[in-house]
């Protein structure tokens, strides 16, 4: 008898202590970053299989958290094929921001990137990431609030999605929201992490009726997925019980600039809300 009554009590203690890690207080704290070496550089490179201008972005590595990426100028920035060089001008009106002239990524051929900026070169190499058709539009409502919100449903290869919403037709709402138009992103890795099932629940964008939905789907390389996931460990899938070890997310480009160059098929549609 006292055996069982001792087990109740190591027990109970569990389960005590456990509750006690589920509701202790949070503390603020001011964060004091490191500083890192001034020329470190982040690259936005994603090219796709549209006839239009693809964009790259180089940014200066931020030093404060939430903090406005600063883009960085003076770059020259091209991109080649066996056959082709596509230069990438500065758009003056957007520092950092590359743009080429219209063309189209074809699959099957090797892209290089390289960026010269001052005496450093970066370079990093990818090929066109098939995607998979999108699936049907899954909507789902709130009968209080009179609202609704988009159910990420995709599966199949793995992907990156960006959906876009337009409520500018109902001004009222706008005014009750902030804004008139709002934007999200969803990623298929086609992995299950544990951390993932431990993240706190995604918050959802709600808009009323006569909203126009662009969803725009780009097909990912395993290279690049893997990448995405490594972020995602990072941001996302934090905030639970059992958070992994931070660290930083190893992209593709040489010489350590951070971010990652990719050439991806790109599916896209648009629905308005009745």
């Amino acid at each position: 008898m006292k055996k069982c009554i001792s087990k109740y009590k190591i027990l109970s203690l569990f389960v005590i202590n456990f509750l006690w890690l589920l509701t202790s207080c949070e503390v603020s704290t001011d964060w004091q970053l490191e500083e890192g070496t001034d020329d470190l550089i982040t690259v936005d490179a994603l090219l796709n299989n549209q006839s239009n201008l693809q964009t790259i972005t180089i940014t200066a590595l931020n030093h404060a958290i939430n903090q406005t990426p600063k883009g960085i100028s003076g770059a020259q920035v091209t991109v080649r094929t066996t056959s082709e060089v596509f230069n990438f001008t500065e758009d003056e009106a957007h520092p950092g921001n590359y743009q080429s002239t219209t063309f189209q990524a074809q699959a099957g051929t090797n892209y290089q990137l390289n960026i010269q900026l001052g005496d450093k070169n970066y370079t990093a190499q990818a090929r066109m990431a098939a995607v998979s058709a999108l699936n049907e539009l899954s909507l789902k409502g709130d009968t209080v609030k009179n609202l609704s919100y988009y159910q990420y449903n995709e599966w199949g290869k793995s992907s990156l999605m960006v959906v876009e919403y337009d409520w500018s037709t109902r001004p009222a709402y706008c005014s009750q929201y902030g804004a008139c138009t709002a934007k999200e992103t969803f990623y298929n890795t086609n992995t299950t992490e544990f951390t993932q099932g431990l993240a706190p629940e995604r918050e959802h964008i709600y808009f009323p009726k006569n909203t126009t939905i662009k969803r725009t789907k780009y097909g990912l390389s395993q290279e690049h997925r893997d990448y995405i996931r490594s972020i995602q460990v990072e941001t996302v899938w934090r905030g639970g019980l059992f958070d992994v070890q931070p660290g930083n997310a190893q992209g593709n480009i040489s010489n350590g600039a951070l971010g990652f160059f990719a050439v991806c098929e790109m599916v896209s549609d648009v629905n308005v809300v009745e």
